[in-house]
């Protein structure tokens, strides 16, 4: 009973790292860079779609999509599987690589190693001439004094005192020697240095870069060949209208051609792919309006109610209005009525020609604003208000339509 059992766990254990290593050896592909397929150009980004195969047996799979462009847009990066494949997740990272130093490159680096050195040892014969240059004047204050005082009293040794000059005199000119040569020397083996360095630089350029990939985790439901659609964001890239304009002799025709001026840095190639032309903006449709709170408060008051104040930050204020309660007349609710869809067109139409983020928000939420003034008209009012509103104008009543 114990053989078996044994044998049914060496077993156990024996498939279990059969499907460790057949796990290991999925997930350590090499990367695949798949197809650039379909590019949709805006006027400063441009929308790439890359087809990715995916092959092996029905299950979980790690897929690493390689070679993405420098001018990626990371938070942009999404896929798209189809019946065959199903996206669990996708997420964006960067590594930096490097090529292994080649024999030219080895050489000029022991170069570069013997300058320094040689570089510091001048250095350091420098800081010993300063020293003797320390000790000499030392000397000079000993002697000097020493030459005097003799003198006075008659016992000076004219010899010693000689010797003593001339030994401090030829120190001097040879340390001055000596340094003139140390200069000399360092600044030439700081040319040399630096010219080595210039060399390496050429050598080694491009030897290390970022490396840009996105792993791709996936659910795949069949065991034949299956596609993944990969989409992301590239900038610096775009492109701009060309108008060309011919007539003939007789001026009574004018053909007109509407060409595109491509501009593409993005770092990827776009051959052989399906190109759109947007005037779109994928930064404006990437979110939507915000929405502003209304604020409500019950009241006994049957005066005017102070109109609904713009909350929005950065956004420019609406002119505050007085909207009437109970009592108001159909001609006071009409031209207050009026005065909303003025504002509301207008700012309807400020929306739709928004040309970055920043103003399509503020612009959407001073609409919302406007969206809180017809509520308080229609809470503030009596059956003669809310019978304007919905019997005099009630094609005015739907909100603006937004697409994403």
């Amino acid at each position: 009973m114990k053989a078996v059992t044994t044998l049914r766990l060496v077993a156990l254990t024996l498939l279990l790292l059969i499907a460790l290593t057949v796990n290991h050896a999925a997930a350590a592909a090499g990367p695949v860079d798949g197809k650039v397929t379909e590019v949709t150009l805006y006027r400063g980004q441009a929308q790439i779609t890359r087809t990715v195969p995916v092959e092996g047996a029905a299950g979980r799979l790690e897929v690493v999509v390689g070679n993405l462009p420098e001018q990626i847009v990371p938070d942009s990066l999404f896929a798209e599987g189809g019946d065959a494949v199903e996206v669990r997740a996708v997420r964006y990272r960067t590594q930096a690589v490097g090529d292994q130093p080649r024999d030219e490159v080895r050489a000029l680096e022991n170069q570069i190693r013997d300058a320094q050195r040689s570089i510091e040892l001048a250095q350091k014969r420098q800081a010993v001439l300063g020293k003797r240059n320390e000790y000499l004047g030392k000397l000079e204050g000993f002697v000097t004094p020493t030459a005097q005082w003799e003198l006075a009293r008659g016992v000076l040794n004219a010899e010693t005192l000689e010797r003593l000059t001339n030994f401090i005199t030829e120190q001097h000119e040879a340390i001055a020697k000596e340094e003139v040569e140390l200069a000399k020397q360092v600044q030439d083996t700081n040319e040399q240095l630096e010219l080595l360095n210039r060399k390496k630089d050429e050598i080694t350029a491009g030897a290390e870069k970022t490396i840009r990939e996105a792993v791709l985790f996936l659910q795949k439901k069949g065991d034949g060949a299956a596609n993944v659609r990969l989409n992301y964001l590239v900038s610096n890239c775009g492109w701009s209208p060309s108008y060309a304009m011919r007539a003939a002799a007789d001026r009574k025709k004018v053909s007109v051609e509407y060409n595109a001026l491509i501009q593409q840095l993005s770092g990827e190639d776009w051959n052989d792919v399906q190109l759109t032309l947007s005037t779109a903006s994928p930064a404006l449709s990437a979110a939507g309006p915000g929405l502003a709170p209304l604020h409500v408060t019950l009241t006994t008051d049957p005066g005017p109610v102070a109109a609904n104040q713009p909350n929005q930050p950065g956004g420019a204020p609406q002119q505050a209005q007085a909207f009437y309660g109970r009592g108001a007349s159909k001609s006071q609710v009409l031209d207050q009525l009026q005065g909303l869809n003025t504002q509301r067109a207008e700012l309807g139409a400020k929306i739709s020609n928004a040309t970055n983020f920043q103003e399509s928000y503020s612009l959407s939420w001073n609409l919302n604003d406007v969206a809180g003034n017809f509520q308080q008209l229609e809470l503030n009012g009596d059956a003669t208000a809310l019978s304007v509103l919905h019997s005099e104008a009630p094609g005015e009543r739907d909100g603006p339509s937004l697409s994403y």
